[in-house]
């Protein structure tokens, strides 16, 4: 059982009410950590659902309001893992903490946190009020009358946002929007609230539900135009942002919008909120006129599309056809490639089979091939032999590699990018205009990744004539992005497909490689057997409770290190970001058991916590910092100046980061099986518990190891949430497009064409 704990959280959105009659409530929660620099409390990235029951301290809870809380972790069969609350206490309202946040970022000196708490402690709630309605109400801090005159040009300055929260108490919405809304809009805040509530999903501030909510409790109606057409956008985010998908068939929205909507009494069957099939005709007329959505048929049925989607899926379309059209019309005997094919060795003297000598004929004889495989099946050796080749034969042939994440491009064997930095280039673009120096053949890596706006980016780069080689496993993860690009093309049967099956990389009785495909092989009705005979893999079966997962999982990390593994090669992978078995809250047990520093060594930041040697990963692109999504790397110094916050080191490059750029930046000891892709470890841990795993999380995860994986949790666990898995096909009509617009692909009967004739 587990025990109860005190926690400190935000109050989020709320699920479920508090009434008289059941006296229950169910809401999320973000969990509060404290910046001891500026002396308050600031939102944590995790989030939790919250239980309570018979607690009467939460009935007058708002969103936004700091609470105290003593709560049961616990794994709930049908909801999953949530807090159970036996107690809570109110630390501030939502009102009191903005005033706080707001008055510490304003840009005066003089205007500290000990002067800010003690006009917060003197008037409460009434600062903002109490301040500009009397400039000698600051007589009650200890300070000179200059600086007293510059705190109150300071915060009459922003007298519209004093506005702003009044206007939002009053209705008992969350105070905190206020900032960020106010950063962008400034004093026209409430007028475009006032014309959109909706604004509020659409920053990201809240969940539509809510927002929902907020519109429908200042006056707006649950037929009212604005709000069926945001339904039918948020029906379409949602789909693209958590499914993947490009589309939602016509007959399926109503559905998943009637998902979206606020629902004042959750336990009725209809709502009087609810928006009508003749609202949504509406709507979609509407926003297809305007150009905001797009209808297409091309399935066979009515589909919608944000029209970015649409469009996307059209050019790649197009631009596949372009290049399976265009050859350069040079030619080379087969046997000249033949004959260095045959006699070619790696630095390793590795060197190639019969199949491998064909999939490298292929490569560089299809004008598009897509080289398919899992770990260790000579993807990289392949393409180190078609270079060769290249180099060998034609020697002025030009060759670019690049992948969707600078940490993927780096293991490429030739020039590498990203596929992002290669679309900005300006000597591609100035190549492209002048017709010298594009590429003859493109190689990219890891396309399962790739989705499908990235796609068209690539294939605007790609010059007409050039061939491009398409490389990744069709059984790891899909984009993050809407899209399942490497699957369509697959899928297609106009794109030549190389499927590599044979394992070279992993030693004879390596059992990840066999384990790798039970998971992805065994049929969805039939439980997975995972074999533990060979090398290489173990799974410790026996922690039938998840609150004992954490202490394992510490134990075997400490084991793997005794073998000579360092840390940064053991990361933990998880399915999800939040939760008890998350990554955000893997990273800070981690953090805090393996890296314990003192307060000069640490860092606090937007509800981060940064220390030195810490282990990190940059999870977006950044051109000007020159770092990538995907690279991990070290936390060298910590500098606290106006100009650096920290130093990270990554390889042999150390990148300087401020305050601000720190959002891109991430603890690394646990990842989700999403960030992993594209990287390989040593040894990973897996834990086994809890909702969310599917078929290709786990072989993604798995297939990260190269010497070692280690499962830690139950067996029940692994097979009850695979069993009779579903399909986690996108919704995606690419390979449908490529079909009526190319004919099917045909056995390989073209004569090389990527080499200039042979000299007599």
């Amino acid at each position: 059982m587990s025990s109860t704990k005190e926690r400190i959280v935000f109050i989020q959105d709320w699920i479920y009410r508090i009434n008289r009659s059941d006296k229950l409530t169910v809401f999320t929660g973000k969990e509060a950590q404290y910046d001891a620099k500026q002396k308050l409390y600031r939102e944590s990235e995790m989030e939790y659902k919250l239980v309570a029951e018979d607690v009467p301290s939460l009935a007058d809870a708002c969103r936004g309001d700091l609470y105290r809380v003593r709560v049961k972790e616990e794994m709930d069969s049908r909801y999953g893992y949530q807090w159970r609350i036996s107690s809570a206490e109110r630390i501030e309202s939502a009102l009191l903490h903005t005033i706080r946040s707001f008055l510490s970022q304003i840009k005066e000196r003089c205007l500290t946190p000990k002067r800010r708490d003690a006009l917060i402690k003197a008037y409460g709630t009434k600062t903002f009020d109490t301040i500009l309605a009397n400039p000698s109400s600051l007589d009650i801090i200890k300070a000179e009358p200059a600086i007293k005159h510059r705190i109150y040009r300071a915060i009459t300055e922003k007298r519209d946002f004093a506005v702003l929260l009044a206007f939002l108490a009053k209705r008992k919405w969350d105070c905190r929007w206020a900032i960020p809304l106010y950063e962008k809009y400034g004093n026209e805040t409430i007028l475009q609230l006032r014309r959109d509530p909706y604004l509020l999903y659409q920053h990201d501030l809240t969940s539509f539900k809510a927002a929902d909510w907020v519109f429908l409790n200042d006056g707006g109606t649950a037929h009212d135009p604005l709000r069926c057409r945001r339904a039918v956008l948020a029906a379409l985010l949602r789909e693209a942002k958590q499914n993947g998908g490009s589309f939602i068939p016509r007959k399926e929205l109503r559905k998943e919008i009637a998902s979206l909507l606020w629902n004042p009494n959750p336990n009725a069957k209809a709502s009087n909120c609810a928006i009508s099939e003749a609202d949504i005709a509406k709507a979609l007329d509407w926003l297809e006129e305007c150009g905001v959505i797009h209808t297409d048929r091309v399935g066979g049925r009515e589909d919608v599309y944000i029209s970015s989607l649409y469009h996307a899926e059209v050019s790649a379309a197009a631009g596949v056809k372009i290049l399976c059209q265009t050859k350069k019309p040079v030619t080379c005997p087969p046997h000249v490639l033949d004959r260095f094919l045959a006699e070619y060795r790696n630095s390793k003297g590795q060197q190639l089979t019969g199949d491998q000598r064909i999939a490298v004929k292929q490569m560089l004889t299809a004008p598009v091939s897509v080289i398919t495989g899992g770990p260790g099946t000579g993807k990289t050796f392949l393409v180190e032999a078609a270079i060769a080749a290249l180099h060998e034969l034609c020697p002025q042939a030009v060759v670019q590699c690049c992948a969707p994440t600078g940490k993927a491009a780096n293991r490429m064997p030739a020039e590498t990018s990203t596929i992002a930095r290669l679309s900005r280039s300006e000597k591609w673009k100035c190549a492209n205009r002048s017709g010298s120096g594009t590429p003859d053949i493109v190689f990219v890596d890891e396309v399962s990744m790739v989705d499908i706006g990235l796609f068209v980016e690539l294939l605007d780069v790609v010059p007409a004539g050039a061939r491009l080689v398409l490389i990744g496993d069709q059984d790891q993860l899909p984009s993050i992005e809407p899209g399942q690009v490497l699957r369509d093309l697959i899928d297609s049967g106009v794109i030549r497909i190389i499927q590599l099956r044979e394992v070279f990389r992993q030693e004879t009785g390596s059992a990840i490689r066999s384990n790798a495909e039970k998971i992805i092989q065994t049929a969805a009705d039939e439980d997975i057997h995972l074999d533990e005979k060979g090398a290489g893999f173990a799974f410790n079966r026996n922690l039938s409770n998840p609150h004992r997962i954490p202490d394992a999982v510490i134990k075997a990390i400490e084991m793997v290190q005794k073998s000579g593994i360092p840390l940064k090669e053991i990361p933990v992978i998880t399915w999800y970001q939040s939760g008890e078995l998350g990554a955000r809250n893997w990273n800070h047990l981690l953090q805090d058991h393996f890296n314990s520093q003192k307060e000069e060594n640490k860092l606090y930041c937007g509800g981060k916590e940064f220390r030195l040697h810490d282990r990190v990963i940059h999870i977006k692109n950044n051109y000007d910092l020159n770092v990538f999504n995907g690279e991990t790397g070290e936390i060298t110094e910590i500098h606290r100046t106006k100009e650096w916050a920290l130093t990270v080191q990554y390889g042999s490059k150390a990148v300087h980061y401020s305050e601000k750029d720190l959002a891109e930046l991430d603890l690394a000891y646990a990842l989700t099986a999403h960030k992993s892709q594209g990287s390989e470890y040593s040894a990973v841990i897996i834990p086994i518990a809890g909702k969310g795993i599917t078929r290709r999380l786990l072989y993604t995860a798995v297939t990260r190891g190269k010497k070692l994986v280690l499962l830690v949790g139950t067996e029940e666990a692994l097979t009850a949430e695979m069993r009779g898995e579903t399909t986690d096909e996108r919704a995606s009509h690419l390979a449908l497009r490529l079909r009526k617009l190319l004919p099917p692909v045909l056995p390989e009967t073209e004569q090389l064409s990527m080499f200039p004739p042979a000299e007599n």
